[in-house]
């Protein structure tokens, strides 16, 4: 068959639920596929994101918020496996197609991007809120109480670098003006 030179190269499993399994599985991938029919916000899609893997995802859920189609995976319309193995085999056959989207996943805008899906960015939103509904119509004390860009800047993000958060890009995005 016209796939066969390839069989040796796909592996299909199911393991257990282990975060150093799933780095280390990512880690050694060519891309990820995330084929759910219904999902909220997957975690797998993220973590692949990070590790500057391009997914393969059906548009269900909350995986079209993660991925920017065509930029740093492909969405394909749920059930559509013919368009899932037409993707994967562009992917694996046009090199310069693969490095299009691992040169975005390694921009700085991509990985601002991907950092507000992880906890340190997500503890600040939560404690914005708790904030927000801890001193409802006492602004001068949700000021007081509200991290200030100082208070966060430096978060280490594990991998060697440091994370300049915007304290003040996390109240824009509440109040909905960011």
């Amino acid at each position: 068959s016209e796939y066969l030179p390839y069989a040796k190269d796909i592996c299909v499993t199911r393991l257990p639920a282990s975060d150093q399994l799933l780095c280390a599985i990512l880690r050694s991938s060519f891309c990820a596929l995330q084929l759910s029919h219904r999902e909220g916000f997957e975690i797998k899609v993220t973590e692949s994101l990070a590790k500057y893997k391009p997914v393969i995802a059906f548009r269900s859920g909350g995986i079209p918020l993660q991925i920017e189609d065509g930029k740093t995976g492909i969405l394909i319309e749920r059930g559509n496996t013919q368009g899932v193995a037409d993707a994967l085999t562009r992917l694996y056959t046009d090199n310069d197609y693969y490095q299009e989207f691992v040169n975005e996943l390694r921009t700085k805008e991509q990985d601002s991007k991907r950092q507000q899906f992880f906890t340190p960015f997500q503890s600040v939103n939560w404690l914005y809120l708790a904030t927000e509904l801890a001193y409802k119509g006492n602004d001068a004390a949700i000021v007081k109480a509200q991290p200030q860009a100082e208070d966060i800047e430096g978060t280490y993000m594990g991998n060697g670098q440091t994370r300049n958060w915007n304290a003040k890009y996390v109240r824009q995005f509440w109040q909905g003006t960011a």
